[in-house]
């Protein structure tokens, strides 16, 4: 007899319905916020990328006649294929300025064929001091692991070591360490281990000094060896009282080493502040980064007037003759979709452009308006400001302002700034006003800078000057901004010369 209650516990297939709240980014959306993020300097290349990938968009060039993108009512269409009828007409005109680029190309010309077998010619010596100097303008940067691998070569005659190498020098890190273990390269890579670290001691033995250390203890050891003082109190300070170098405890060392706190200070400030405590990050350094503000804030009289950077954004527009494509009854229907579909990505990209352009103007307006006293005054300090309180007031989402400032600069009349400094917490005041966070920075920027060295202050100390600025500082919140300042504590900022 079947069991009724095992029956009634077999599994059932059933049917229900469910209702969630979804949030789906959209490809349009995501677009919007990557524009609304980057620079303006990146927002062109993303531009130029597009138009490359959308065959509708075209580049604007600078008209004198009317223009539909300015609203000019007497604009006929027509116009835009009558100037591109004149073009061959007008390429044939030649003016002075022609022709010296004509005699420019003649020469490069003659450098390209200078470099055959069967052509020779003499240049002057001007010439061969320009060709000198454009020579050695042009030149490619070598990272680390090329400069390593170059040494390489040199130094390992068997091919298995030399492999080695390889592959250890694929191992180390931005700043030259080797800091995996080697058994775990040697089990990786089925090396012995002892033949790879034999390898390891040759390499560190290349340029620049002290590359390929398991630590920052090891490379600066190794940056004294190379520079023959493995027997001064340099190295035995290093070697021997690592923890209290770092702590700047000079007593314990001399101490230690029987060695007076003169000759201490004087090996840290002699041998050892010159070593170089990243030594493969010379060669890792990308190029430099030019800051191009999104907006300017100039000063006109007592006023501020803020002005949006557009200048590197290229201007391009919809090509009218895929418009008129598209009223031609024999294309194919195949064909009118794609047109459509990029002349929709491209109005949405228009779009998105102003929108992000007009976002960046508002939030700079109103830090213009809210940060006035800051810009207009040498010595004024920023007011408490926070994200929010900007978007309650341009009727924006807290995030969107926070993606609007990143990584995005104004330049003022203070000088180039992040748009994000601008956002300061509050320190409260014995008068009961806020203060910005960033002013009880400089003040105790100020009062480290005027120390004695001797006899650094405290934190505690510190607090204690700075409510008596009438600044309420907890010494916690010293010892963070202190952190953030890159000071050390007052032991590491002590001096005993």
């Amino acid at each position: 007899m079947v069991d009724k209650i095992a029956l009634s516990m077999s599994p059932k297939g059933v049917q229900s319905q469910q209702q969630q709240q979804r949030l789906i980014m959209l490809p349009q959306m995501q677009q919007a916020i990557q524009l609304l993020q980057v620079q303006v300097m990146e927002l062109a290349s993303l531009i130029e990328a597009e138009m490359e990938q959308n065959p509708v968009l075209e580049y604007v060039e600078e008209r004198d006649g009317p223009d539909p993108e300015r609203g000019d009512a007497d604009y006929e269409p027509e116009d835009h294929f009558k100037d591109q009828d004149t073009t061959a007409e007008q390429e044939m005109r030649f003016d002075e300025h022609d022709f010296e680029i004509l005699k420019q190309l003649d020469d490069d010309f003659r450098e390209h064929f200078s470099e055959s077998e069967n052509y020779s010619i003499k240049r002057t010596a001007d010439e061969e001091k320009r060709l000198t100097f454009l020579e050695s303008v042009v030149s490619e940067e070598k990272t680390l692991s090329e400069h390593l691998t170059t040494q390489a070569r040199e130094a390992f005659s068997d091919i298995r070591d030399y492999k080695m190498a390889e592959t250890l020098i694929g191992y180390l890190d931005d700043s030259g360490f080797f800091t995996t273990p080697l058994a775990e390269v040697a089990l990786l890579h089925q090396y012995d281990e002892q033949a790879l670290k034999h390898v390891l001691t040759q390499i560190q033995a290349f340029d620049p000094p002290g590359i390929a250390a398991t630590s920052l203890q090891e490379s600066l050891l190794i940056q004294l060896i190379i520079n023959h003082k493995q027997h001064s109190l340099a190295y035995t300070i290093i070697e021997q009282c690592y923890d209290d170098l770092l702590h700047n405890r000079i007593p314990f060392i001399a101490k230690k080493l029987h060695r007076q706190n003169a000759d201490v200070s004087q090996a840290i400030d002699l041998d050892i502040s010159k070593l170089d405590l990243h030594p493969g990050a010379i060669y890792t350094k990308g190029p430099p980064q030019h800051i191009v503000p999104d907006a300017t804030i100039r000063k006109e009289g007592e006023q501020l007037i803020v002005d949006t950077n557009e200048d590197p954004i290229p201007q391009f527009r919809v090509n009218r003759r895929y418009l008129k494509m598209l009223d031609d009854p024999t294309l194919p229907q195949e064909t009118a979709d794609f047109i459509k579909q990029k002349i929709v990505s491209a109005k949405w990209l228009l779009r998105t452009i102003d929108q992000r352009n007009d976002t960046v103007s508002r939030i700079a307006q109103s830090l213009a308006k809210r940060q006035a006293s800051f810009l207009l005054s040498p010595d004024g300090n920023l007011v408490p400001l926070t994200m929010k309180e900007i978007a309650e007031e341009l009727e924006l989402h807290e995030s969107t302002i926070a993606r609007a400032v990143s990584n995005k600069y104004v330049n003022t009349p203070r000088g180039i700034l992040p748009l994000r400094s601008f956002f300061t917490s509050a320190l409260g005041t014995e008068a009961g006003n806020d203060v910005s966070s960033s002013t009880a920075r400089d003040l105790l920027r100020k009062l480290i800078d005027s120390e004695d060295k001797k006899r650094p202050l405290s934190d505690e100390a510190i607090a204690k000057l700075i409510n008596k600025q009438g600044i309420k500082c907890a010494r916690r919140t010293v010892a963070k901004y202190r952190g953030e300042l890159g000071f050390g504590n007052a032991q590491q900022r002590r001096t005993y010369s």
